[in-house]
């Protein structure tokens, strides 16, 4: 999402957040003694705008915009314990909560309650509020703990080295590990959604083909062309281990 031409200090904040976030070995921001848990704040303060529509629960949102913004500030920047996703997924939901949050600020902030962005697009503070719905709940579903197969987690080991190296002499290898490591979770779960799962599964196994298409066979691809590929693998992962049930508190 393009930063507000009228407001140029939203960008600067956005900049700022996601240059922190590239930190990938950063510890969990501090909290003040005796104040609830990060994730635990994060959800006493949006549940209750959850209910509610139109341009009432938006005002109250708009009024709240404060505590919504401490409550993303002190999110840790690696995964929380327990949570099952890597720290780059979870660095990228964060990272999109913040900016829809900042959205949502400069539209409440605006005269006509509403954002300019650079390319044209304009949205009222009610479609900012629908942004930090949808990543405040994938955020929230993130940190929920689960208990990932013995196949899945030698999959997410394998799939993070990837991530960071892209460029590898190892790619070829380690897709072919992912390849294996993938036919081993063909059959859902108990407790998952088999259709949604299956999906997921093929995309997974759909972009694992790309890659091996883009740097291990006779024709190289473009970077771009592999680097989505690898994001679209790690998304498609990341949809299967979000279909696990979330182990009981």
């Amino acid at each position: 999402m393009t930063a507000p031409s009228r407001l140029p200090a939203l960008a600067i904040a956005a900049l700022a957040w996601f240059a922190c976030l590239a930190d990938a070995t950063a510890r969990p921001a501090a909290v003040p003694h005796g104040s609830d848990p990060p994730v635990a704040r994060l959800e006493k303060v949006y549940r209750p705008l959850a209910p509610g529509s139109g341009l009432d629960r938006t005002r109250r949102a708009c009024d709240e915009r404060g505590k919504l913004r401490a409550a993303v500030s002190t999110l840790p920047k690696a995964a929380p314990p327990g949570a099952a996703v890597d720290d780059d997924t979870w660095h990228g939901s964060i990272g999109s909560l913040a900016l829809a949050v900042e959205n949502l600020a400069a539209a409440c902030q605006a005269p006509d309650r509403k954002i300019h962005h650079l390319s044209g697009e304009v949205e009222t503070a009610e479609d900012c509020l629908g942004h930090v719905d949808r990543d405040a709940e994938a955020v929230l579903d993130q940190a929920r703990p689960r208990e990932l197969l013995p196949a899945m987690k030698r999959f997410q080991a394998t799939l993070v080295r990837v991530v960071r190296e892209p460029r590898s002499k190892q790619l070829c290898a380690r897709r072919d590990e992912l390849a294996r490591l993938l036919a081993d979770l063909e059959i859902s779960p108990p407790r998952t959604d088999t259709q949604k799962w299956e999906q997921a599964h093929a995309r997974v196994a759909h972009n694992l083909d790309e890659i091996k298409a883009n740097r291990c066979g006779k024709h190289r691809g473009a970077e771009v062309e592999l680097a989505d590929a690898i994001h679209q693998v790690q998304d498609g992962f990341t949809q299967l281990v979000l279909l696990l049930p979330p182990r009981a508190p």
